[in-house]
């Protein structure tokens, strides 16, 4: 993988995929995975990181699939 560990939220949640043995449904399980990581990462449940990360996850991991 190139550029291992620079988003480290997307190899988290294939890991977590994988680990489950489940393909998750990105349009409705995917907020919540999102809160319940950035709580995982910073050790709390802190609403502005919370949002920071959801609104990171809705801009900029969005592919177009181009």
């Amino acid at each position: 993988m190139e550029k291992f560990e620079d988003s480290p939220i997307i190899y988290e949640n294939f890991a977590e995929a994988i680990w489950k043995g489940a393909n998750p449904d990105p349009a409705s399980e995917l907020p919540a995975w999102v809160e319940s990581y950035a709580t995982r990462r910073y050790g709390a449940s802190i609403p502005e990181a919370q949002e920071a990360w959801a609104t990171i996850v809705a801009t900029f991991y969005q592919g177009t699939g181009e």
